[in-house]
Protein backbone atom coordinates (compact mmCIF):
# COMPACT_ATOMS: atom_id res chain seq x y z
CA UNK A 1 0.00 0.00 0.00
CA UNK A 2 2.87 2.38 0.75
CA UNK A 3 4.49 1.65 -2.60
CA UNK A 4 1.24 2.42 -4.43
CA UNK A 5 0.90 5.79 -2.70
CA UNK A 6 -2.20 4.79 -0.73
CA UNK A 7 -0.45 5.61 2.55
CA UNK A 8 2.67 7.31 3.83
CA UNK A 9 5.03 5.07 5.78
CA UNK A 10 7.43 6.52 8.32
CA UNK A 11 9.50 4.17 10.50
CA UNK A 12 10.61 5.52 13.85
CA UNK A 13 13.90 3.69 14.47
CA UNK A 14 14.47 2.03 17.81
CA UNK A 15 17.70 4.02 18.15
CA UNK A 16 15.71 7.25 18.52
CA UNK A 17 14.99 6.16 22.07
CA UNK A 18 12.07 7.07 24.27
CA UNK A 19 9.26 9.13 22.78
CA UNK A 20 5.73 10.12 23.77
CA UNK A 21 3.98 7.55 21.59
CA UNK A 22 5.80 4.39 22.62
CA UNK A 23 3.32 3.31 25.30
CA UNK A 24 0.21 3.35 23.12
CA UNK A 25 -1.27 3.48 19.63
CA UNK A 26 -2.54 6.84 18.43
CA UNK A 27 -5.09 7.51 15.71
CA UNK A 28 -5.77 11.12 14.74
CA UNK A 29 -8.98 11.74 12.83
CA UNK A 30 -10.15 14.87 11.02
CA UNK A 31 -13.56 15.46 9.50
CA UNK A 32 -15.04 18.01 7.12
CA UNK A 33 -18.05 18.75 9.32
CA UNK A 34 -16.77 18.41 12.91
CA UNK A 35 -13.77 18.97 15.14
CA UNK A 36 -10.80 16.58 15.08
CA UNK A 37 -10.59 13.71 17.57
CA UNK A 38 -7.85 11.44 18.84
CA UNK A 39 -8.13 7.78 19.79
CA UNK A 40 -5.46 6.41 22.10
CA UNK A 41 -5.27 2.67 22.66
CA UNK A 42 -3.13 0.86 25.20
CA UNK A 43 -3.11 -2.55 26.84
CA UNK A 44 -6.77 -3.51 27.44
CA UNK A 45 -7.93 0.10 27.15
CA UNK A 46 -8.96 2.71 24.62
CA UNK A 47 -9.93 6.35 24.89
CA UNK A 48 -11.63 8.55 22.32
CA UNK A 49 -10.77 12.18 23.02
CA UNK A 50 -12.59 15.20 21.67
CA UNK A 51 -11.37 17.82 24.16
CA UNK A 52 -9.48 20.33 21.96
CA UNK A 53 -6.56 20.62 24.41
CA UNK A 54 -6.08 16.84 24.57
CA UNK A 55 -6.40 16.45 20.79
CA UNK A 56 -3.85 19.23 20.33
CA UNK A 57 -1.45 17.51 22.76
CA UNK A 58 -1.82 14.27 20.77
CA UNK A 59 -1.20 16.11 17.50
CA UNK A 60 1.95 17.67 18.99
CA UNK A 61 3.23 14.29 20.24
CA UNK A 62 2.63 12.81 16.78
CA UNK A 63 4.43 15.70 15.06
CA UNK A 64 7.42 15.35 17.37
CA UNK A 65 7.64 11.59 16.76
CA UNK A 66 7.28 12.11 13.01
CA UNK A 67 10.13 14.63 13.05
CA UNK A 68 12.44 11.85 14.34
CA UNK A 69 11.16 9.23 11.88
CA UNK A 70 12.79 8.16 8.64
CA UNK A 71 11.50 9.67 5.42
CA UNK A 72 8.87 7.79 3.42
CA UNK A 73 11.49 6.53 0.93
CA UNK A 74 13.97 5.55 3.67
CA UNK A 75 11.19 3.74 5.53
CA UNK A 76 10.17 1.81 2.40
CA UNK A 77 13.80 0.80 1.83
CA UNK A 78 14.16 -0.38 5.44
CA UNK A 79 10.95 -2.45 5.28
CA UNK A 80 11.97 -3.94 1.92
CA UNK A 81 15.39 -4.90 3.31
CA UNK A 82 13.82 -6.50 6.41
CA UNK A 83 11.34 -8.43 4.23
CA UNK A 84 14.15 -9.71 2.01
CA UNK A 85 16.20 -10.79 5.04
CA UNK A 86 13.19 -12.60 6.45
CA UNK A 87 12.44 -14.29 3.10
CA UNK A 88 16.01 -15.59 2.93
CA UNK A 89 15.99 -16.84 6.52
CA UNK A 90 18.53 -14.34 7.88
CA UNK A 91 17.33 -13.09 11.24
Amino acid sequence: MAESGRLRLHVLPYGVGAHALMQSLLTLMTFEDSAPVAYVEGFQTGNLMDDPALVSACQTAYSLALSDALSHQESLALVRAAAEEHAHGHH
